[in-house]
């Protein structure tokens, strides 16, 4: 049994398939053709013999990493739940420093407290509270966001309707079970 071919060489040679195929259309030299239809049968040997097990092997690795996938986006959720979890807890500390100082403030102590490495002090800021709804908002307030929809696109396009700069490209994947 020879090496074993990779996958790029099954593709290269079906692509070289069908170059003998668009050459043996243009020519009369029976032994021209012969040579042709020699190196089309061995290659069409070999993508059945090689393909199949080709085949079987893309679609493991394919699954192993559609489960690395899928594993690694539940590990994102899970990271995710535990950075929501750590910014709620700074949150609290944020509220209880500030507890602190208003209480000391409250108390007509100092609300500046220095310590041997840090010092703490109140500071107002303001926040803008408006309407949730925005278009409760002034106009002159208000930002458009312009987006496509490409559901409508498509099926304007798939009913016939043409636009200048617009088309359907057709795109061929895989299916397996």
């Amino acid at each position: 049994m020879g090496p074993t071919i990779t996958s790029m060489d099954l593709i290269e040679k079906a692509h070289r398939l069908g170059f003998i195929m668009d050459l043996a259309a243009d020519i009369d030299d029976e032994a021209e053709l012969a040579k042709l239809d020699d190196e089309a049968t061995e290659l069409l040997e070999t993508l059945a013999a090689e393909t199949p097990d080709k085949l079987d092997a893309l679609r493991a690795v394919f699954l192993r990493i559609e489960a690395e996938t899928k594993l690694i986006r539940q590990e994102e959720k899970t990271l995710a739940a535990k950075r929501r979890a750590r910014e709620g807890a700074l949150d609290r500390i944020r509220s209880l420093t500030l507890g602190i100082l208003q209480g000391r403030r409250e108390s007509g102590l100092d609300p500046k407290v220095r310590t041997e490495t840090n010092t703490f002090w109140l500071q107002t800021s303001a926040a803008l509270v408006g309407p949730e709804d925005p278009a409760l908002w002034p106009h002159r307030w208000q930002r458009v966001k312009v987006e496509p929809d490409r559901k409508a696109a498509s099926e304007a396009l798939k009913a016939g309707e043409a636009v200048d700069g617009f088309r359907l490209d057709e795109r061929e994947g895989v299916r397996w079970r």
